[in-house]
């Protein structure tokens, strides 16, 4: 689902920035550093602390970090509606968040499958992938502007993700 939301944003942000902000193509591809510089910082932090948290624990983050972002993409750019920050915050901490679950939650995947863990693998990138493509698709399709699909989509998407583990976590224990 985190990947849902990373590919619907992606899909809305060339409207979003360059339609309705007017940002210039050099300005939007500055813009975008943010994702960027996010998700790496996030990669680096989940190294450090990888050694010395469980992985449990770094998808807790991950989930608290997808609450802030939902909660930062239904209000910031309702209240600042001519921000470019009011649209990248979001996107940095949800590629924050995206760092902290990946890599917990591709393990836990394929754990438990021994012998064709390689094939569990392999599922997770195709649930990933598919989650992108259905997340794209969406915020093209059912929304009738960009902006009304990242105020509407994201969110639903943090909370069903925070949904989904909610109920994982009750049914592992």
């Amino acid at each position: 689902m985190t990947f849902s939301g990373f590919h619907g944003f992606t899909a809305l942000l060339p409207f979003i920035l360059i339609d309705d902000l007017g940002l210039t193509p050099f300005q939007f591809a500055m813009a975008l550093l943010v994702q960027t510089a996010s998700f790496i910082s996030g990669n680096l932090v989940v190294s450090y602390l990888s050694t010395r948290i469980s992985g449990a624990r770094l998808v807790e983050i991950a989930l608290v970090l997808l609450a802030i972002s939902g909660l930062g993409f239904a209000v910031l750019p309702q209240l600042f509606p001519g921000s470019v920050l009011a649209i990248m915050a979001p996107v940095g901490i949800w590629m924050l968040a995206l760092a902290f679950i990946s890599p917990s939650t591709t393990a836990a995947a394929m754990s438990g499958f021994g012998a064709i863990a390689g094939a569990a693998g392999a599922m997770t990138g195709f649930f990933q992938v598919g989650g992108g493509f259905v997340g794209s698709l969406t915020a093209g399709t059912l929304f009738p502007d960009a902006r009304t699909a990242l105020v509407v989509q994201l969110p639903s998407i943090a909370i069903l993700a925070i949904g989904v583990a909610l109920i994982d976590r009750r049914r592992r224990r």
